[in-house]
């Protein structure tokens, strides 16, 4: 329901906590696996203790990298909310007390705890802003 460029944007926020996500688990993994298996060899603990200051690093990148997702997300739910309603083809919130009715009712749908309530829906291809163009010579719609 998002347009593609909001979704590429959010997508490459989510790519970018993923990729940070593995990289401190595998610093930590190899870090603590390396250090139990070079334990007896001295300053050989240098590369384990390398390893678990990357995982570090990783992991302070991972928290930004949800911020920005966390960002990313509310941005495109905030500016894209009303295709929702113009997907679902319910009529447009006439204020924000209306939407939030709306959305409160869909919210009782999607987690189906039978607080359900009544939705109207928009009547015409016009109010989901779809728009029919006739050709030259077509006969007019009856």
């Amino acid at each position: 329901m998002l347009p593609q460029d909001a979704l590429d944007k959010v997508n490459a926020h989510r790519n970018e906590l993923d990729v940070t996500v593995r990289l401190s688990i595998a610093g930590a993994i190899t870090g603590l696996i390396s250090a139990s298996l070079l334990i007896r060899f001295g300053w050989w603990l240098v590369l384990p203790a390398a390893f678990l200051l990357a995982a570090a690093f990783a992991y302070r990148s991972s928290l930004a990298a949800a911020t920005n997702y966390r960002v990313a997300v509310c941005a495109a739910f905030d500016v894209h909310r009303l295709r929702l309603h113009q997907t679902m083809r319910l009529q447009m919130p006439v204020d924000s007390d209306h939407e939030q009715a709306i959305n409160a009712v869909l919210n009782g749908y999607w987690r189906r705890n039978g607080a359900y309530g009544v939705l109207r829906y928009a009547t015409t291809d016009q109010d989901v802003g779809i728009t029919v163009q006739r050709r030259r010579g077509s006969p007019p719609p009856a």
